[in-house]
């Protein structure tokens, strides 16, 4: 599993006419990563990826960003148990 933050809004990876051309964080940028650990044998969890963290971060936004990132890792940890 593979968490991020990024300064750029989600919709530059999301348009294709954006800068990274419509591809998400994970068949983007980190590709080369999840393949490199796939040819060691890893499998790929799902990956969590928040956004706009520094130009637009607010309290109210960590505070989601909090809960989120929560909901996923019960959801990727103690649920696939």
């Amino acid at each position: 599993m593979v968490t991020t933050t990024w300064n750029a809004p989600e919709m530059a990876f999301i348009l294709p006419e954006e800068f990274f051309q419509g591809r998400s964080v994970d068949d983007g940028i980190l590709f080369p990563f999840h393949r490199m650990n796939a040819f060691c044998g890893m499998q790929q969890l799902e990956s969590i990826h928040f956004h706009d963290v520094e130009k637009n971060g607010s309290p109210e936004l960590i505070a989601s960003f909090k809960e989120e990132y929560l909901s996923h890792l019960n959801k990727t940890f103690i649920l696939n148990k």
